[in-house]
């Protein structure tokens, strides 16, 4: 927390968080802070190649703490490299040619723990190398 940060809180009936989004919209907008897709381009030109992309969101590591009331009996739930990049060729397999991976929690603590000091990469899934297998595939 080494910058000054400041919450707006816009109160309106029916919010849901389509309307939020649009609130947020109107926001960057006002103040400058907007990039259409259009200009994100300009210095990221991968953007167009997640056009018609299906996100694939799958996990590696899950550490909770018996305490929590997210427990279900098992503190870590991990999900080799491997198992991820078998499931991603099965969904080509199928038919699926275009695939944007989402991997939570493929650093060594699991999904939200220890942020930013989350390196190496989950070792009980394949550390470094099951990663790299997985990113070439």
């Amino acid at each position: 927390m080494r910058y000054k940060r400041v919450v707006r809180y816009s109160f309106e009936p029916n919010m849901d968080y389509n309307r939020a989004a649009k609130i947020y919209r109107e926001y960057v907008k006002e103040t400058g802070l907007f990039k259409s897709l259009k200009e994100k381009e300009v210095t990221l030109s991968k953007i167009s190649e997640l056009q018609q992309c299906a996100v694939v969101h799958t996990g590696i590591k899950a550490h909770t703490e018996k305490d929590s009331r997210f427990y279900n009996g098992q503190e870590d739930v991990i999900h080799s490299f491997d198992s991820v990049k078998e499931m991603m060729q099965s969904l080509h397999e199928l038919g699926s040619n275009k695939l944007y991976l989402h991997l939570d929690g493929w650093g060594d603590p699991g999904y939200d723990n220890c942020h930013p000091d989350y390196l190496p990469a989950c070792i009980e899934a394949g550390g470094w190398t099951g990663l790299k297998r997985l990113q070439q595939s």
